[in-house]
């Protein structure tokens, strides 16, 4: 869009106010100003060159980082190490050695092991065809330059591979060809300050600047074009102050404000100093203090105060014409927003230039109206589509161009047979086939997850999960709370009750039922612990880890029944007792399903066992679940889908500690019955 308007304007004639005559527009006379060129600067400068417009770039990449300097510096760290893969492939890719990536691809498959410049090396040596005497060419470039770089002084050497390579006459003729050598003869100028240093070699000047680099002391280049050539000047807002011209766009100006450091966990101010969160480490949460929110207000004003000012300087480096160029993604919401009274409030909630400035020319305006053209001011809205690639543009026209002479998008065209008798041979024919029965052999392995849950394996062992299991799981992934902690109920499912009961059984401490048991006896041990659970219980509603009416929920009875079963007394006797062990293992896809045997990459299987305790040195695994159910054969149904489960708890506890498992226990609490899986 900016391109098109400046291309537009171009040759209409304007008031120049500095000379009192009219004239005609150049490109000169044109200020295209942005808040920030980072990452766009280039792609306007890409454009306008694309477009034929003469421009000059000033705030792109910094030095170091351009790409002739980049270059050049991967060139010097050849030089003094030859065994750098990247540099390597940077210079064998660019110009200087004109080797394709098809080329550089053929010498890597040809020699896959060692350093590339092994690789090299070996292709010279062994092979015998076009690409290894381009190779061999290169090879000898490179080890003549790196022979020279010993004896030559940093300055005298650059300059040797400046014009033996071609590079700098290459740069030239690139956009802004001109800036570009400048930059390569500013870095020859500091090679030349860096000789009358006590530092010496190639070694040294490049970890001077890499150090450079480091410390983000760049270099400002000078520019490469004068006040009155007739080209279009890019640049940021802050560069701009004290320039004007003629015809300014100020472009970008939908971009939002960047506020991300208000979101960091803890903020500074020069005058509220630090402003961290509030944590609470015996409730487990944090949140924003008072002070960090504070402070985000007064960084918040501070920031919009000096965006304000940006927007007033880029606003008055026009002389006879503006223009504000932006972008929005609801066009609607943001017009709604715009006719919004220019209040403190909604100035506050500004999220971009643009917002200021629409809320400044709609307000108490019709609302219903998207383009006006007023006195001193005109808005036109326009849809991304019309702003389509001027090369696609040519592409669609030839297209059509093309069907209108060959007759095919004509009104009347001729009609198609209704048969085409052609001859194929056998041959043929059977090549037809093969291409179109062809089967992608890794199909499975792209439908293969990388990462799965123990649940999902065993949905998966038992017939596959549905796209609305699918579903389903996705959504509960991304709730943050269960939904029985985000309302008061008083009615719970099963699920939510079995959920509370299960967490009891997790923050349990088990030493003091443990030394109840060893000092009194088993006899005395539901006594406790009726009382100790109940205390436990009240523990869980304070900490606010339940909602009363759930932890109420829970039932003595069933956790005083499975911690005097003689499960229980195994439990809490062991020598060793282990809960809530999470555990990632790599499983073969074939122990999964039956039809992945053939897919050698493994399957990460995460999961998080209930409870394990050591007995004569092995592992215990006991499930936890609540499930009720006193039909057989659903029974019988749940059972082998648990067993599934326990299966790949047990052989990950094993690879995970290197110690066996001897028994694997379903403790089904509410049912009051524990069933030992074989």
């Amino acid at each position: 869009f900016v391109a098109n308007q400046i291309q537009t304007l171009v040759g209409t004639t304007f008031f120049d106010t500095r000379h009192n005559q009219e004239r005609a527009i150049n490109y000169g006379d044109f200020g295209v100003l942005m808040r920030s060129v980072a990452g766009r600067g280039d792609v306007y400068l890409k454009v306008f060159s694309e477009m034929g417009i003469p421009t000059y770039f000033d705030g792109g990449t910094n030095y170091y980082e351009s790409l002739e300097i980049t270059m050049i510096l991967n060139l010097l760290n050849l030089m003094d190490n030859q065994h750098q893969d990247l540099p390597l492939l940077s210079i064998m890719t660019s110009p200087i050695g004109n080797f394709s990536t098809t080329e550089c691809t053929r010498l890597r498959i040809a020699h896959p092991q060692g350093f590339f410049y092994q690789a090299v090396e070996a292709y010279c040596r062994e092979e015998g065809d076009e690409l290894s005497q381009k190779l061999g060419g290169f090879y000898q470039k490179l080890t003549a330059w790196r022979y020279q770089s010993k004896l030559m002084a940093v300055e005298d050497f650059l300059w040797k591979i400046y014009l033996e390579s071609g590079y700098y006459a290459f740069v030239g003729a690139l956009p802004g060809g001109e800036q570009r050598q400048c930059n390569l003869r500013i870095l020859l100028k500091r090679a030349g300050d860096y000789k009358k240093s006590t530092l010496k070699g190639l070694y040294q000047f490049i970890r001077f600047v890499e150090n450079m680099k480091k410390h983000k002391q760049d270099i400002s280049p000078p520019a490469m074009v004068s006040n009155h050539e007739a080209v279009v000047r890019l640049m940021t807002i802050h560069k701009s102050k004290g320039l004007e011209f003629p015809i300014v766009i100020l472009s970008g100006a939908g971009k939002g404000f960047n506020k991300r450091s208000n979101y960091a966990q803890v903020l500074f101010h020069k005058d509220l100093g630090i402003c961290p969160d509030y944590v609470n480490l015996e409730k487990r949460y944090k949140h924003n203090s008072l002070a960090k929110e504070v402070c985000k207000a007064q960084s918040n004003i501070e920031m919009l105060s000096e965006e304000m000012r940006l927007l007033y300087v880029g606003m008055t480096r026009a002389e006879e014409k503006l223009v504000i160029v932006g972008t929005v993604k609801n066009r609607d919401k943001a017009w709604q927003k715009w006719h919004n009274e220019t209040d403190e409030y909604h100035l506050l909630n500004a999220a971009s230039l643009l917002d200021w400035v629409m809320m400044g020319v709609l307000a108490g305006r019709d609302p219903t109206q998207t383009n006006l053209e007023l006195a001193d001011f005109k808005i036109s809205y326009h849809q991304a589509e019309q702003f389509t690639d001027k090369r696609d543009l040519e592409e669609q026209r030839d297209s059509a161009e093309a069907l209108s002479e060959s007759g095919e998008g004509s009104e009347n065209p001729e009609p198609m047979p209704e048969k085409c008798a052609i001859s194929i041979s056998q041959t043929d024919r059977e090549a037809i086939h093969q291409r179109l029965d062809f089967r992608y052999p890794a199909k499975a392995e792209n439908e293969l997850p990388s990462k799965m849950s123990v649940t999902e394996i065993k949905d998966y062992q038992k017939g596959g999960v549905s796209d609305q299991q699918k579903k389903i799981r996705t959504l509960s992934k991304k709730r943050e709370k269960p939904k029985f902690l985000e309302q008061k109920q008083t009615d719970f499912t099963a699920a939510q009750r079995g959920s509370a009961l299960h967490l009891l059984m997790e923050v349990v401490d088990l030493k003091p039922i443990r030394d109840e048991l060893l000092n009194n006896g088993q006899s005395v041990l539901p006594v406790f612990l009726e009382k100790y659970l109940a205390v436990e219980i009240e523990a869980l509603i304070q900490k606010e880890f339940l909602p009363e009416a759930l932890a109420r929920t829970i039932s003595l009875d069933k956790l005083i029944g499975f911690y005097t079963s003689t499960l229980g007394i195994r439990l809490l006797s062991a020598e060793k007792i282990r809960r809530e062990i999470p555990f990632n293992y790599g499983y073969a896809p074939a122990e999964i399903r039956a039809e992945w045997v053939d897919i050698p990459e493994k399957i990460i299987v995460q999961g998080i066992i209930d409870c394990a305790f050591m007995e004569d040195h092995q592992w215990v695994i006991i499930d936890y679940k609540t499930d009720y159910f006193k039909d057989p054969r659903l029974r019988e149904e749940i059972i082998s889908g648990y067993e599934i489960q326990i299966n790949l708890y047990a052989k990950a506890l094993t690879a995970l500690t290197g110690i066996p498992v001897k028994e694997k226990i379903i403790g089904l609490i509410t049912m009051n019955e524990n069933i030992i899986i074989e």
